[in-house]
């Protein structure tokens, strides 16, 4: 694991957090939609208004239930228990509007406010609750994969600190071996080289020794011959 594994896994937790938080806030907007729709269906007197206002709730309806199934894809599981719940209030919702989008104009007139106000209001004020949590607990999730991530970065860190200290020293050692190693072979090459200008010297000095026997030799030679040569003649 690198410095960039974590900087792309930590990127990835805010992206997915990020379409979690936007496909909530969606399911908010529908539900806070729906729920003006379904009042001002109550309370529309002309049908082929609250036609058109059915039809909108029921896009609303299909709206909400794809946003709840792209979320399912996506969940983390510590929030099933309660993403479960949202389900289960999102189609009781749904269920207890069912019977007010048959009514005819006169139920709507006579028994929309009340409705309003025992049924739509307070399970309406339950999905956004609901969704509330699910988002609080998104937040947490990110919050605890954040400092997972950073334990990890932190581990990481310790572990390169320790490899470079490993390494600092393992070249140390090498570099003290190597200078060491140096100084023998210069010590080495230094007793050679005086052995070789010994050598020389004695070299040069048997040379002289020659050059002075042989013309030692000369001169007696020359004196010997100098010498017959005057007794004969």
């Amino acid at each position: 694991l690198s410095f960039r594994d974590v900087g792309d896994t930590s990127t990835a937790l805010r992206q997915q957090s990020r379409r979690r938080d936007a496909l909530l806030d969606q399911l908010r907007i529908d539900i806070y939609h729906t729920g003006t729709v379904v009042r001002d269906y109550l309370l529309e007197p002309d049908d082929a208004l609250a036609r058109g206002q059915k039809e909108d709730l029921e896009r609303g309806r299909a709206s909400m239930a794809r946003t709840l199934a792209v979320y399912e894809q996506h969940l983390p599981a510590a929030e099933r228990n309660t993403f479960r719940e949202l389900r289960q209030h999102v189609d009781s919702y749904w269920n207890s509007l069912a019977p007010a989008l048959n009514w005819t104009a006169a139920t709507r007139r006579a028994q929309g406010h009340t409705f309003l106000r025992e049924v739509v209001a307070p399970r309406r004020n339950e999905l956004v609750q609901l969704a509330r949590q699910v988002t609080a607990m998104n937040e947490r999730d990110l919050d605890a994969g954040e400092e997972r991530l950073q334990l990890v970065q932190s581990a990481f860190r310790r572990r390169v600190s320790f490899i470079s200290v490993l390494a600092l020293l393992v070249g140390l050692i090498v570099a003290a071996i190597s200078i060491r190693r140096i100084q023998r072979l210069e010590r080495e090459a230094e007793k050679r080289f005086a052995e070789v200008e010994e050598a020389r010297g004695e070299l040069r000095k048997l040379s002289e020794r020659l050059v002075n026997a042989q013309e030692d030799e000369r001169r007696s030679l020359s004196r010997e011959l100098h010498d017959e040569v005057g007794q004969s003649m």
